[in-house]
């Protein structure tokens, strides 16, 4: 485990242990695991196995302990977000070029008239 995994699951503990008082640190450690996967895995634009997230006893935890919470949201958010891959950026190229001289043809025009009223 990295250590970025490592913090998001220690930051993600904390914050549950803020909330809830009277889970043990099992209960919060498992919570954490789940919470920190999806989200290494959201941001870096991994597929996210929904079913196996849901089915995990990290998830049962959060549904039983924190059902109103905005982690919980926030997870869910991202195991629905999440059912492919999205870690590559497809812009057409006639898409750029038409955006890049409608610009600068803006551009232009904008600069014309005050070029223009100089003379």
């Amino acid at each position: 485990m990295g250590w970025s995994e490592h913090y998001i699951q220690k930051l993600i503990a904390d914050q549950i242990g803020g909330v809830v008082h009277n889970v043990g640190s099992d209960v919060k450690r498992s919570m954490a695991v789940t919470y920190a996967d999806v989200y290494i895995d959201y941001y870096a634009g991994r597929n996210i196995d929904a079913k196996g997230v849901r089915t995990s006893q990290g998830y049962t935890w959060w549904e039983r302990n924190l059902p109103d919470s905005y982690l919980l949201k926030e997870l869910n958010s991202m195991i629905n977000d999440s059912d492919r891959d999205n870690n590559y950026l497809l812009l057409p190229e006639d898409t750029i070029l038409e955006e890049r001289y409608a610009w600068k043809k803006a551009t232009a025009s904008e600069a014309s008239p005050s070029e223009a009223g100089r003379q």
